[in-house]
Formats: structure tokens, C-alpha cells, sequence
């Protein structure tokens, strides 16, 4: 159970930050794929929305019952799928953001380099 909420608040946790990250433009056109859009981008689809809340429903009327929510295969599964495509772009989405911060250090660096020079 704490798998799936752990995924439930990763995914509310990155769809309430969009709104917020979609105004940032210059972040977007620095960062490029670095972004929180990438990640989640494509991810979730509208059966997993179902399935989810489905899940939620089943797990409600057992509790009203005071029984314990049975486990859901399709959702574990779903689960599991969603885990790995997370762990895979959480690598290319680090790496493009390692690369971009990077390039932004070494530019820092030249500029503070090369002003001394313009200064005499």
C-alpha cells in the first residue's frame, strides 16, 4: 500500500507544479528536456486515472465494512510499469540537467575569467 501511495503523491505532486512551472518560460528555454513537463509528459494515462480511482472506490466500500482493501493486480502492475519509465527518464532528465548546469558553470567561469582582462 505505501508503494501506491508514494505513487499517487509523486503524481499529485508533479501535476500541481506544472501550472506553476508553465509560467517560468526563460527556465523552460534554458533547461530544455530538464524540465518537470518532460517527465510526466505522456506518462500517465486516462486508464490509469480510472484504474486509480477505482482502486480508491473498492478500498472505501471495505473500510465502510471494516474489512481490508484487496490488493489490485492491474493497478501493482500499472504501478510497477509507471516505476521503471520514472527511473528512466529521471536519468535522461538528470543527465540534461547536469549537462546544462554545467555549461552554465563553465560559462560563469569565462566571463569571470575574461573580465579582469577588459578591465586594464
Amino acid at each position: 500500500m505505501n508503494f501506491r501511495l508514494g505513487i499517487a503523491a509523486m503524481l499529485a505532486g508533479a501535476m500541481l507544479s506544472l501550472p506553476v512551472a508553465a509560467h517560468d518560460k526563460d527556465h523552460a528555454e534554458k533547461f530544455g528536456t530538464a524540465y518537470p513537463e518532460t517527465l510526466i509528459k505522456g506518462l500517465i494515462r486516462e486508464d490509469d486515472v480510472g484504474l486509480f480511482f477505482g482502486y480508491l472506490r473498492e478500498s472505501m466500500a471495505a473500510a465502510t465494512r471494516g474489512e481490508e482493501p484487496a490488493q489490485s493486480d492491474a493497478l501493482n502492475r500499472r504501478a510497477e510499469e509507471l516505476k521503471q519509465e520514472m527511473a528512466v527518464r529521471t536519468r535522461v532528465l538528470v543527465d540534461e540537467l547536469l549537462r546544462t548546469l554545467e555549461s552554465e558553470a563553465r560559462r560563469a567561469v569565462r566571463e569571470a575569467l575574461a573580465e579582469p582582462a577588459r578591465q586594464r
